[in-house]
This record gives C-alpha cells, structure tokens and sequence, in this order.
C-alpha cells in the first residue's frame, strides 16, 4: 500500500484519469475506489465521467451539471429506451399484469396470424429476435409504471427544460380474427395525478392483412411536476374464439428526444 502512495504522488491526475478510462465502470465504483483516498477522489472526478460518456457514445445534453456526469453514465436515462422488457424477451417480467382473461397471455416467437416483422421493427431491436405478447378472447391488459427518478433523470430537467417525451409501440390483429386494441400513456405528477395522457384505440375487422401498424406520439410542453409515466395496453379478440386470436403488440418505447 506504502508503495502505491507513492506511485500515486509521482502519477498526474490527468495520466491517472487516462488510465481509469481503460477500466471498466463498475471495477472504478467497486475496487478502485478501496485502494486510497487519492484513487477515490479521482475516480469520483467529473472529468473521469464526462469522459468515459463520450467515448461510450452516451448522449449528453446542454443542460447537465458536472456533478451529475456519473449518474448520466450509469443509467443513461435521457437516450435509452425506459420501458423494460418492451419486446417479451422476459415474458411478462417487469409488468404488471392487470387483466388476464381467456386463456391469458402468451409469448409468440413466430408471430402466428400475422405477418412477419418489418424491417421497421427490426432497425428498433437490431441483433436480436423479435418476440411479442398475444392476446385472448378476454381482456389481457398490463402496465409498466416507470419512475424518472429512479431511472436517474433529474427533476429539474423535468420541469424546466421540459424535453420532449416520444412513446411508440407496433401492434398486428390475427388475419382470421377481429380484435380490439388500446394503448395509453400518462404523465403523472409525485403524487401520481394525471398530468397528460395519451390514448388510442382500434377496432380490426376480421380478414385484415395482418400488418404490423406502429402508434406513436410525442408529449411537449407538458405540466412541471412529471415524475412517473404510466404505459398500458390492452387487446382482446371480438370473435371468442378460444386460443390467441386477440391483438399482438411489441417494442413498447418511452424515451426522450433532443436535437
């Protein structure tokens, strides 16, 4: 330990910060960090972290403070895709299933009824296979509440530079079968009151294509005070046909867009 103070002292903190950009993020925040006071404080510099998000290719926008470059790294809120699980590859894991009715849902692989992914959908979820959930001849409706907070974006940013918030998901009827789909979103305050909402709904007719369809909107100049957004779905089949004949839907999305 003797020996590696003196390496320290001898070491320029911006040699150092070189060196620390070669290491992994979590061996910096786990290991490093237990080797001295001097390490410590330089792996909690701005620098370090302002750095290791450009070489990563971590979107970095006007407004962030320099305290919050370590934050930024690690969660990545402002870019990243904040549903999780948006295409089944968990199965219903992270959602909370509100309805489950006929014979409930499932994950699909194949996309039965339907016809196959676009290359649209496919540019969304690059090197990985495209799962979705299908629905039933009773409502299956689920949600996923996300928590800005927790996902590391800062409230202020929230509620002064107000960016704006694009969700989307793809959705695809059986073609033998009508169905009917919804999907909403809301912005909710702290205290979980609706501050925006964005709905939609649709009735398909039986012996449609079987298309896949993608519903999208961007909230702007929205109420200060948003901390949670709510994204919920519903599908059910129109026939009562037993089995999965309701609506499919997959690649959930919230995010949020800069220039």
């Amino acid at each position: 330990m003797l020996l590696w103070h003196c390496v320290m002292y001898e070491i320029p903190e911006n040699l150092m910060i070189d060196i620390l950009l070669q290491v992994p993020a979590k061996d910096i925040v786990q290991n490093c960090v237990l080797v001295s006071k001097e390490m410590k404080d330089i792996s909690d510099k701005t620098a370090l972290w302002k750095r290791k998000c450009k070489l990563e290719g971590k979107y970095i926008p006007s407004f962030v403070k320099k305290e919050d470059f370590k934050k930024m790294y690690f969660f990545n809120p402002y870019t990243r895709n904040l549903i999780k699980n948006p295409c089944a590859q968990e199965g219903l894991q992270h959602w909370q299933v509100m309805q489950t009715g006929g014979d409930n849902f499932i994950v699909e692989e194949e996309h039965h009824g339907s016809q196959d992914v676009t290359q649209d959908m496919v540019q969304e979820w690059p090197d990985r296979n495209i799962n979705n959930w299908a629905t039933s001849y009773e409502h299956c409706e689920k949600m996923q509440r996300i928590n800005l907070g927790e996902e590391g974006v800062v409230a202020e940013v929230l509620d002064t530079n107000k960016p704006p918030i694009y969700i989307s998901e793809w959705y695809a009827a059986r073609h033998d079968c009508a169905c009917h789909y919804e999907l909403e979103v809301k912005l909710l305050s702290g205290d979980e009151q609706e501050l925006d909402r964005f709905s939609f709904e649709v009735n398909v007719p039986q012996w449609k294509s079987g298309e896949w369809t993608k519903v999208e909107h961007v909230f702007t100049d929205y109420e200060a005070g948003v901390r949670f957004i709510e994204f919920r779905h519903l599908g059910v089949d129109r026939q009562f046909w037993a089995g999965h004949y309701g609506p499919k839907f997959t690649l959930s999305t919230v995010k949020f867009m800069f220039d």
